[in-house]
């Protein structure tokens, strides 16, 4: 054979395979480039060619498609690419069950039981009853407390009610006669449970009754023989009904001490004083004149007069000094 013969046999051998490619070459897109060129290469290595085709591509070391394209020849089924399994259907979360719900049930917090509401006390429950309009309740309530305390409270409780539906200036003067007159009615049962009381005390020129006196000044000066008028206040004194009649007593005493030392320089009790004072109605005041001369033994120099009251009733004693002084200097006129 000729040199031009062998060369067209080449060149034909060329053309059927390019031919045979382009007519029956199949794209398939694996996911993998790898894992596409061994099913490839088994195609490949399995397809009949001429000897010519054989000795050709046995001499050249197979080689994948620069895209990952796998040619497979016709006749040859082409691979099935790889599919991922699919999503499994949703489906509702299942509920809790009889061990999870048991569980549940453990972890709750205990229900701690409601505390009992106590009783109210018998004064808040007979306030109550006069805001309900319910007097005779409140009165029974109020029995278990001792008898004063009763009388003030059964005074006491219907007061706070009315005042607090009604303002004091609201007040009409029948209502406010009223309250006035329920406020003295628990003050005297306190006066004879309080200290005695001297008010006041004054030396004065004259003395008419409670509250009308004219006072001496302060800067006044006594004399050896001279008259002295004391002016008397008391509160706080007891009193007890006779019949009709409202029976106070008091006893009086005076003591003059020296000022600087306290040495007792004189002293007079007064026994007529705890002569009962009658009255038609009970006393709320009261005042007592107490009158001495001053000892002519007396020095001159500065005094402290002691007064002392005693409640005959009760028992019940009240002090109270006064300072002066003696002069030995004649009384200007005055």
């Amino acid at each position: 054979m000729s040199v031009r013969d062998n060369l067209l046999a080449l060149a034909w051998a060329v053309s059927a395979c390019w031919l045979a490619g382009c007519a029956h070459t199949v794209a398939v897109m694996p996911e993998d480039p790898a894992s596409a060129q061994a099913p490839a290469r088994t195609a490949l290595a399995s397809t009949k060619r001429p000897d010519i085709l054989q000795s050709a591509s046995a001499d050249r070391p197979p080689t994948g498609s620069p895209f990952g394209i796998s040619q497979v020849k016709s006749g040859q089924p082409a691979p099935e690419p790889v599919r991922s399994p699919p999503p499994a259907p949703l489906s509702e979360a299942p509920g809790p069950t009889r061990n999870t719900a048991n569980a549940l049930q453990s972890c709750d917090p205990p229900v701690q039981a409601k505390p009992s509401i106590p009783e109210d006390p018998p004064l808040v429950a007979a306030l109550r009853c006069y805001f309900n309009q319910q007097p005779a309740e409140a009165v029974a309530l109020l029995e278990r407390y001792d008898k004063p305390n009763q009388e003030l409270l059964l005074t006491l409780l219907p007061l706070a009610v009315r005042l607090s539906e009604k303002n004091v200036p609201q007040l009409s003067a029948q209502e406010a006669g009223l309250l006035l007159a329920q406020l003295q009615g628990i003050v005297q049962p306190l006066r004879t449970r309080a200290d005695l009381v001297v008010s006041k005390l004054c030396f004065c020129k004259e003395i008419k009754n409670f509250g009308e006196y004219v006072p001496l000044p302060d800067n006044h000066a006594f004399h050896p023989g001279e008259r002295v008028y004391v002016y008397v206040e008391v509160q706080n004194f007891a009193s007890e009904p006779q019949g009709k009649h409202s029976v106070t007593r008091l006893a009086s005493a005076l003591e003059i001490r020296k000022y600087n030392n306290g040495d007792r320089r004189w002293r007079e009790e007064f026994p007529k004083s705890d002569e009962a004072d009658v009255s038609l109605s009970a006393r709320t005041d009261l005042f007592r004149t107490c009158s001495f001369s001053i000892p002519e033994n007396l020095l001159p120099g500065d005094y402290t007069l002691h007064v002392e009251i005693k409640d005959v009733l009760t028992n019940r004693v009240a002090k109270r000094t006064l300072d002066f002084r003696v002069s030995n200097l004649p009384v200007r006129a005055s």
